[in-house]
């Protein structure tokens, strides 16, 4: 059972980042952005502000450093391809966070027309917790599954 952790250099920023959020502007996190490109809580705000400005260039940019951020992060023995590494959702916000970008890379893949990488992807994020499955991992395995003329797909 593996678990995402915030630094020390990490938690002095955060403040920071607190004030920007409450300013409610997103200009200020966008320059809060400029300052600190691998801060995983304000990537995450502007791409879900791009997703729902339907702004999906700018979104799968900043989804694409979101992730690796966190693959450079990632223990020396976690890897998301073995079948016994788990990641437990409510363990902590950056879990959270995680799950929420594999689920939004998902989304893109399928956008795409990449039904089978999102299958794949979908696959991942239902073996980081199987027995809990807490974003519904299973339906998105079942549904790039039927798009991807795949039924059989284990």
């Amino acid at each position: 059972m593996f678990s995402f952790e915030a630094s020390k250099g990490y938690r002095k920023t955060q403040t920071e980042y607190e004030s920007c959020v409450q300013s409610f502007d997103p200009s200020a996190i966008s320059v809060f952005l400029q300052l600190h490109p691998f801060h995983i809580e304000a990537l995450f705000q502007m791409i879900t502000f791009y997703h729902l400005q339907s702004n999906y260039e700018q979104m799968e940019l900043l989804l694409q450093r979101l992730l690796y951020v966190y693959q450079i992060s990632f223990h020396q023995e976690f890897s998301v391809l073995r079948t016994d590494a788990r990641l437990d959702y409510s363990a902590s916000p950056y879990n959270r966070l995680f799950y929420q970008a594999l689920e939004l890379q998902i989304e893109i893949l399928g956008r795409k027309g990449s039904s089978r990488t999102a299958l794949e992807l979908a696959k991942v994020l239902l073996g980081l917790n199987p027995g809990n499955d807490p974003l519904g991992a299973l339906f998105l395995v079942e549904y790039y599954s039927l798009r991807s003329k795949k039924v059989n797909f284990m």
